[in-house]
């Protein structure tokens, strides 16, 4: 089992997404002392964020985590034993491609690298000398994608097998004046059964400086386990990838492998069954090396000796079928972490050993030690499996928030509300009323918004739950720039779900004007525009809907702001803007924000035309629809600029920057606010309310669809639009053409 750990190709990565269009050969050295003025920058460091436990307990960090120099100097000593390489990118072609072959060992080792990126991004990628301004590190040419994240998973292994990846090694290349945002470099895990859920992927997660800089990202798998994906990801999303010298380390290995842990809670300690895959034979003849007569188990004591002494044999041969193996142990420790190891004891080399006091120093040079495992023990206080969730409802509807644990003994709960969205500030929380794992809020009303966690204990202690938010969909606010509806100053908020209201404070003197909808009002640098206040239509929510009449005159010299809740542009100054770009092409309208949401419509407004112009967002998605229909849709989240100015017929709060973008030259009307993402129906209705029209947006028969009975066109002639109806006129015109036939050289 040559098994080798190909691992480098998976950093492939970054932008590239390949096929077995290309082979590039692996080369024995970085060449870019020699070759380029062009060097590494920054080595990428361990990000606190990547801490995880595996299901057996152990856990990764910074010794996963290698240097530039640490990886190039083990790279080309791999290679001299057909161990590993550097692809550079220079020896092939590629363009276009979702996938690519790495080829090294004078050939007799290869693996595929496949590449999928970012939604809505192309899964392809090339090699190029040139583009971006991104310069490559060795040789002349580098792998470019055009997204801001790729995956990279391996396949098709020749000559190795894909578990005995031992380290891999990738550069991003960087770009002058690009952002002061980050690469992230994220290596998954597995040891052939613990790979973690959707939510819980096992991973280590590294970052870069900026993404002006060259990042070299160095990633040692951990004991027992090999990497299956890499993901090259940059906070920006128009920040596009670059990569050169994708650099790999292999070893064949006839250790122990794929070690579990399964664990059984008793009134004294913890009884464990400790499982793993016996030595593989080095011929690939048998499952398991047929030299192995039996196998020793070392543990630690749970304490703070750091020695691995002898606790007993599985006391047979595993024989050369089944690599399946395990040993039983008891009475261990709550709370506590061990480490564990197995040795393959060979035939000859059988060994007497004592219990308690062997120690793993002490196994014959003969024999083959496994590597040094860890898992830690049952907690002896509740552990939460699954997080309170977020509930947004309607008023009067049942809604709950629940928890669920599991507990070494018996456990109680208690719920508290808090205002602040923290549970570690008890002085503002106050209990919630409920003594079980789940929360009732019947007829949810607003008065029950706000952000819940529950405290859980048992004979152990306690644990503290996250924080879960309670909130009520309804209208936040509502200003229809009628003149009935403007007084003491201000556009009045004239919506009824609760009884907060947000009047809007417009610039200078209002210029009303009849609108779609009664009056409108019409914007210019100085008047009609308005500040709306700093509060947060999402605090509970963390969903949104904004919706504007808008009659846009036009002009593209600058951006036109819709409705902004936005000082200036920024992660901590805004969270959202809506607004009618100037250009690519002008007249299109950007829902957008600085925390990676970008919803861009590639069509433009009409000129001087009422248009309902309606943005939502879920928690996870963004979409913008013209006059009910849906016209794009993007994902990201929001910013976190929660105490920012909200912006009526602006971009900017012209208090923070003076070049502000107001909605020059063209007229608003009725804006509203939502604490929820409208659904597509809901939109639909915004819509007919005002003009009586209905939209298309259930599914029916279109391919019939052929004449149209409000404008007596049909599908050919210059103008027909479908009418979103199947009736008499469609099947006259289709009739009309009945027998029309096309063949030759002959209709029969």
């Amino acid at each position: 089992m040559n098994n080798i750990k190909i691992i480098l190709a998976l950093f492939l990565f970054l932008g590239c997404g390949l096929t077995f269009a290309a082979t590039f050969e692996a080369v024995g050295v970085y060449d870019e002392q020699d070759m380029q003025a062009n060097q590494v920058d920054y080595s990428m460091t361990y990000s606190d964020n990547s801490v995880w436990t595996t299901g057996i307990g152990q856990t990764l960090g910074e010794s996963q985590v290698m240097t530039y120099e640490e990886f190039k100097v083990m790279v080309e000593e791999y290679y001299l034993d057909g161990d590993g390489g550097v692809i550079n990118f220079d020896n092939a072609e590629m363009s276009d491609s979702a996938s690519f072959a790495a080829s090294f060992d004078g050939g007799q080792k290869q693996f595929t690298v496949n590449a999928t990126g970012n939604s809505g991004a192309s899964d392809t990628v090339q090699n190029t000398s040139s583009g971006g301004n991104r310069t490559p590190i060795s040789g002349d040419k580098r792998l470019q994608g055009n997204t801001n994240r790729y995956e990279f998973e391996f396949s098709d292994f020749t000559g190795m097998d894909p578990q005995d990846i031992i380290a891999a090694g990738i550069t991003v290349l960087g770009r002058d004046g690009s952002s002061d945002s980050w690469w992230r470099v994220i290596a998954y895990y597995t040891n052939g059964e613990d790979s973690g859920s959707t939510s819980t992927s096992r991973y280590i997660n590294m970052s870069s400086g900026d993404t002006t800089e060259d990042s070299f990202s160095g990633i040692r798998a951990p004991e027992g386990y090999w990497i299956t994906k890499l993901r090259v990801h940059c906070d920006i999303s128009w920040t596009w990838s670059a990569a050169d010298d994708l650099g790999f380390v292999f070893e064949s290995s006839t250790k122990p492998y794929g070690p579990s842990v399964s664990q059984t809670a008793q009134p004294g300690g913890v009884d464990a069954v400790l499982s793993w895959q016996a030595g593989p034979d080095e011929n690939d003849v048998y499952a398991v090396n047929p030299d192995i007569v039996d196998q020793y188990v070392f543990m630690t004591t749970g304490g703070d000796d750091p020695n691995l002494y002898y606790v007993g044999a599985a006391g047979e041969d595993p024989g050369t079928e089944d690599p399946s193996s395990e040993y039983a142990v008891s009475d261990l420790n709550y709370d506590a972490s061990y480490q564990w190891a197995v040795v393959e004891a060979l035939d000859g080399y059988e060994q007497s050993l004592t219990v308690g006091v062997s120690e793993l120093e002490d196994v014959n040079e003969n024999n083959i030690i496994g590597s040094v495992w860890s898992f830690d023990t049952l907690s002896s206080v509740p552990v939460i499996e699954t997080q309170p969730a977020d509930v947004l409802e309607d008023a009067g509807e049942d809604a709950s928030i629940s928890v669920e644990v599991s507990s070494v003994s018996p456990e109680q709960y208690l719920w508290y509300k808090s205002d602040d969205n923290s549970s570690d500030t008890p002085e503002d929380d106050v209990e919630a009323g409920s003594s079980s794992n789940t929360l009732n809020l019947d007829s949810i009303a607003v008065a029950d918004e706000g952000y819940y966690y529950c405290v859980i204990t048992n004979n152990g202690g306690s644990v503290t739950s996250d924080t879960a938010n309670a909130a009520v969909k309804r209208q936040m606010a509502h200003w229809t720039f009628d003149q009935a509806d403007y007084s003491g100053g201000q556009y009045l908020d004239v919506s009824s779900d609760d009884d907060v209201y947000y009047p809007a404070d417009p610039n200078g003197t209002p210029a009303f004007n009849t609108g779609i909808d009664g009056d409108s009002i019409l914007i210019d640098e100085v008047n009609s525009w308005a500040r709306a206040g700093t509060w947060n239509p999402s605090k509970y929510s963390n969903q949104l809907t904004v919706s504007a009449w808008v009659k846009w005159d036009g002009d593209t010299s600058s951006h036109k702001g819709i409705v902004s809740k936005r000082d200036i542009w920024g992660s901590e100054t805004m969270l959202w803007s809506l607004i009618i770009r100037n250009e690519y092409p002008g007249g299109t309208v950007r829902f957008y924000n600085s925390s990676g949401l970008s919803v861009w419509t590639s069509e433009s407004l009409p000129i001087d035309e009422w248009t309902l112009i309606t943005a939502v967002f879920d928690g996870s998605e963004g979409k913008v629809y013209f006059n009910g229909l849906e016209k794009a849709s993007g994902s990201g989240s929001l910013s976190s600029g929660t105490e920012t100015m909200i912006m009526l017929g602006a971009v900017d709060n012209p208090s923070v920057n003076e070049e502000f973008d107001p909605l020059s030259g063209s007229e608003l009307d009725d804006v509203q606010i939502l604490n929820y993402a409208a659904d597509k129906f809901a939109v639909a209705d915004m819509y007919y309310e005002v003009t009586g029209i209905k939209s298309c947006i259930l599914d029916y028969e279109s391919q019939l669809d052929v004449a149209n009975t409000n404008t007596d066109l049909v599908i050919g002639q210059e103008g027909f639009e479908p009418d979103c109806v199947i009736d008499i006129s469609d099947f006259a015109a289709l009739a009309g053409n009945w027998l029309s036939c096309g063949l030759y050289p002959e209709c029969e």
